[in-house]
């Protein structure tokens, strides 16, 4: 009995450090590529990206953003109307009729004055795995700065670079983190699951036909 406890605490410090050592990787390897706001204005104001990639967050029931999701479409508008990127990439679920994320993100760009041409959508980005994985299959998209609170985006840069992706983070304001250190956790474990899945690289639940970032939104909605 004591020799199979003695195993099973060795298995679960190995399980830790493991764990440990991920999550230690890939935010020292994405840490060169998130740039702050003054960064950014000097990486991007002479060189626009294709796209921001504005990942999705859950909608309220009443059509509107979440406070999480509505100060990354924010941080995507700004880098839009500074000419930092020439489009918006839109993409969350959108795997049940009655609930779409990007629809609810797509109209509250439209309301801020944002042309609908320069809008894409994608309706499959169940992950950020999928999100990275079809913008650069589905939509043609090379150069882009992708958008999410800092706790995330160590691995959303992390997954579009070794996807093949050149892409740099530009993290948005953040709500409280004191009253959601059940994202931080999650995000401990997530970082470890999509490392696992970066050695594999399986194909996203849904590809399709190509949207070419380039072109116009409209096919996409």
């Amino acid at each position: 009995m004591i020799k199979r406890i003695k195993v099973l605490f060795t298995l679960l410090i190995i399980f830790i450090l493991t764990i440990m050592a991920i999550n230690l990787y890939m935010l020292n390897y994405s840490k060169a590529y998130i740039l702050d706001d003054k960064e950014a204005d000097i990486e991007f104001k002479k060189k626009p990206q294709d796209c921001a990639i504005i990942l999705g967050a859950s909608v309220r029931a009443d059509g509107m953003p979440s406070e999480i999701l509505r100060l990354r479409l924010d941080k995507g508008i700004d880098l839009y109307n500074k000419g930092f990127v020439k489009k918006l990439l839109l993409t969350g679920d959108n795997g049940k009729v009655e609930y779409n994320e990007v629809e609810v993100m797509k109209d509250y760009i439209l309301g801020k004055g944002i042309s609908g041409e320069d809008i894409f959508l994608d309706h499959a980005g169940f992950s950020t795995y999928e999100s990275m994985y079809r913008a650069k299959k589905v939509f043609n998209v090379k150069k882009a700065i992708v958008i999410t609170q800092d706790f995330h985006q160590p691995r959303a840069v992390y997954i579009g670079r070794k996807l093949g992706l050149s892409i740099k983070g530009v993290p948005c304001e953040d709500v409280n983190r004191d009253k959601n250190n059940k994202d931080l956790m999650r995000e401990v474990f997530a970082r470890t699951k999509d490392f696992m899945k970066m050695i594999v690289k399986p194909k996203p639940t849904y590809l399709g036909e190509t949207i070419d970032i380039k072109g116009k939104g409209y096919p996409s909605w």
